[in-house]
């Protein structure tokens, strides 16, 4: 989630720091984060959400582990474990070394009062230019993101802000159909049609890896995250040519960055769709290397 209805005002410096290792403050805040996705019982909710952007805001519900009460379309959030198959939240649990995604962010963590608690409000700032910074408010008690903001610079993209919260009692965690339920999905995909050359991608921002890669009817597909934020390539083969040029849209966090190519496999469309800058989209489409596939 992203965070709610009174932006913060939270400058991100666009500034390349210097990898100087993990400190007490980024394991703390990993710590935080590492407990809004619980391993064996996680507390249930039903809440409203207003999400803000520039264009305006909406309401949505969210849910965890209990159905929304007014019996409309909700947004679930999974449980996740340490044997989760989601890249993302593994490079939060089980980091590769002990700072984790704290060696591609600078966390600050603070407190603020919550009712008769209090909250903590964890401010993550990107090390480089190729990625937003967050700042999530989360109700450690209950183990949930009550508030998310994703920012560029100075300037807030998104905020999503929990309202009318209601709790339930802890459920356990279902591993085993989630696990089930992505097996489901890759066993459904559809190939896409075959071409002459494959494509990767020359360069990549630090820290970002390869969560998935498919090939459908329309588009192939890689999906990289850095723990915390998620691009995703489509490269389609469009018949006959296609006018070479680039389109934006931003709809709050989220880039949709289209491209129109001629490639040595012809005309193709190239989109980069995430919570990412748009400078490091035209970087990604830019280092696509091409290359004959393999018989």
């Amino acid at each position: 989630m992203r965070a709610g209805s009174v932006l913060i005002g939270v400058a991100f410096a666009n500034l390349v720091w210097a990898d100087v290792g993990c400190n007490a403050e980024d394991e703390e805040a990993l710590q935080v984060l590492r407990s809004v996705m619980p391993s064996g019982h996680a507390p249930s909710f039903a809440a409203r959400a207003v999400v803000q952007t520039a264009v305006g805001s909406q309401q949505i519900m969210i849910t965890r582990g209990m159905p929304d009460p007014d019996g409309n379309y909700s947004v679930q959030i999974p449980d996740h474990s340490s044997d989760c198959d989601n890249l993302s939240h593994r490079l939060l649990l089980e980091p590769v070394d002990s700072c984790g995604v704290a060696r591609w962010y600078k966390f600050r963590v603070e407190r603020q009062p919550l009712g008769n608690d209090a909250a903590t409000v964890i401010t993550a700032l990107p090390k480089d230019v190729y990625r937003h910074g967050f700042q999530l408010v989360v109700d450690e008690k209950n183990a949930i993101v009550l508030r998310s903001t994703t920012f560029s610079g100075s300037s807030a993209l998104e905020n999503v802000e929990l309202r009318a919260l209601s709790l339930g009692p802890e459920t356990e965690v279902n591993r085993e159909g989630f696990r089930s339920a992505e097996t489901s999905s890759e066993a459904t995909q559809q190939t896409a049609k075959e071409s002459t050359y494959a494509w990767s991608l020359g360069w990549v921002p630090a820290g970002f890896e390869e969560a998935s890669s498919s090939d459908t009817a329309v588009a192939e597909v890689q999906t990289y995250t850095d723990g915390l934020s998620t691009f995703s390539m489509f490269i389609e083969h469009p018949k006959g040519d296609i006018r070479v040029g680039e389109g934006v849209v931003n709809r709050g966090a989220t880039l949709a960055y289209t491209r129109g190519l001629q490639t040595k496999d012809g005309a193709a469309l190239v989109s980069v769709i995430g919570e990412i800058p748009i400078n490091t989209a035209r970087m990604l489409v830019e280092s696509i290397e091409w290359s004959v596939r393999a018989e």
